[in-house]
């Protein structure tokens, strides 16, 4: 079993591409912008539910803690719209999550795209030798689908998501794995992301880690969550 680094910190500060042989992403917000499929999975489940429906940017800022979490939020704010506010009942949260998780599947990679420079920069850094993987909180299979629609899924040996063990974000438990699959050190691996539960995790297990300001966070700047660099895009990676 893995656990929580005991080591002091490494400082990462201005570390290089070049000292990293393991680069782990996460996907929804860094790798692709899923906003919009996203939202029309979770308003397929409240339509289920006859249920008021949310806007794009409002999941936005819910997402990061897997599905079942953002359906918890996404139902509750809809249920505060209605009139008589009455929570639901195991048995309806089931069925509308139901009808969420079979449109995500329906639209996963559909209505999503790339983000600038990032088939670059896999390219590159594939040719590089990186090590490269995905460690995200959707669940497996949809984030294969999403890497596989956009023609991502061949970067990548390993593609962790929020149902591969029990543990997933912010726990390090998958960043260990990757690291003891490739025998890379904690100094070599660079965690990629844009929220503040990526840079927890790399925290946790004693990563560096690099954030995109651009990504999911919550609605608060990446900048508070203090990542050792934030890079604005990933052309970052073709210098």
């Amino acid at each position: 079993m893995f656990g929580y680094s005991s080591c002091l910190k490494i400082t990462f500060l201005f570390m290089s591409l070049q000292d990293f042989d393991l680069i782990i992403f996460d996907l929804d917000g860094t790798l692709l912008d899923t906003v919009l499929e996203i939202s029309q999975s979770v308003n397929a489940g409240l339509q289920a539910l006859a249920l008021p429906l949310v806007e794009p940017h409002q999941i936005r800022d819910w997402v990061g803690q897997g599905a079942e979490h953002l359906f918890t939020i996404a139902s509750q704010f809809a249920i505060m719209q209605t009139a008589d506010k009455t929570p639901l009942t195991t048995a309806q949260f089931q069925t509308g999550f139901a009808a969420f998780m079979a449109a995500y599947e329906l639209y996963s990679g559909k209505n999503s795209q790339l983000y600038p420079y990032v088939r670059q920069a896999l390219d590159q850094l594939q040719q590089d030798g990186k090590h490269l993987a995905v460690v995200t909180n959707k669940v497996k299979h949809l984030a294969d689908l999403a890497l596989a629609q956009h023609n991502l899924l061949h970067y990548f040996e390993l593609v962790i998501g929020g149902d591969t063990f029990a543990q997933k974000k912010p726990d390090p438990y998958a960043i260990h794995y990757c690291r003891q699959h490739y025998q890379v050190a904690e100094a070599k691996t660079l965690f990629v992301g844009d929220s503040v539960t990526d840079v927890l995790t790399a925290r946790n297990a004693n990563v560096a880690v690099w954030a995109l300001p651009y990504g999911y966070n919550h609605g608060e700047p990446i900048e508070k969550s203090q990542p050792d660099q934030v890079v604005a895009d990933f052309s970052v990676f073709l210098k």
